[in-house]
């Protein structure tokens, strides 16, 4: 759970982004978590350094679409989160 002050950031941050944007992040964070879960369903325990870490090979499988891949976007995005982290941080 987030600290309140982080969930305003968050929430303050979030009415920048374009309705597209937002879905772009649910999408992205449905698949981290779809991943975490293939990820605990395979480990069997083994601690960190058992080579689980993500294969670029099978990004292929995340069937992203062209906006999504557009460095541009990917720009604009990492920006608003930059900005709205170093608000977070002068609050």
């Amino acid at each position: 759970m987030l600290e309140p002050e982080k969930a305003v950031t968050i929430r303050e941050a979030s009415k920048g982004l374009t309705h597209e944007q937002q879905h772009r992040i649910l999408r992205r964070k449905d698949v981290e978590r779809r991943a975490r879960v293939e990820e605990s369903d395979t480990s069997h325990g083994e601690g960190p350094s058992n080579g689980k870490q993500p294969d670029p090979r099978n990004w292929g499988g995340l069937n992203l679409s062209d906006e999504e891949l557009d460095p541009e976007a990917q720009r604009k995005a990492l920006k608003a989160w930059n900005e709205a982290k170093t608000w977070s941080h002068q609050q």
